[in-house]
């Protein structure tokens, strides 16, 4: 009996180490994929209209590769790109602010503010700080 549960309890603990490492390799999708589900994901919770998706998957293309040039980095590199991404955040919100309504863009932030908060925690951060707290 001892034998079966020992080998019960190491096969779900290898079972959560696969499934721990198979969500680390990231996306295998390209970045106009990644572009294309994340238009859809907004367009589900935002209720865009297709003016909306078609400016929204540009935007979203773009970021997308943005994205993936962004490996395999040094530290001054980081330093120089994580300046560069702030300044990109910053016009990214106003670029939002100008294809969504009013409504949309409030919702749009509450999500951001969530994924910021959820990634904080993921990291083991908690909060971002005070400046994370502004709307």
């Amino acid at each position: 009996m001892k034998k079966v549960v020992f080998v019960l309890i190491a096969l779900i603990a290898f079972n959560i180490q696969a499934q721990k490492q198979q969500s680390r390799k990231g996306s295998k999708m390209t970045p106009e994929q990644m572009a294309t589900m994340k238009t859809k994901q907004m367009t589900l919770v935002l209720d865009l209209n297709e003016s909306q998706q078609n400016k929204l998957l540009v935007f979203n293309k773009q970021n997308s590769k943005d994205f993936k040039a962004l490996r395999g980095l040094t530290q001054e590199e980081l330093f120089e790109l994580k300046s560069q991404m702030l300044d990109k955040q910053i016009a990214n919100q106003r670029e939002m602010k100008n294809i969504l309504n009013e409504d949309q863009y409030g919702k749009w932030r509450e999500i951001q503010k969530m994924r910021q908060s959820k990634m904080a925690k993921k990291r083991g951060h908690g909060s971002r700080g005070e400046y994370s707290k502004k709307g």
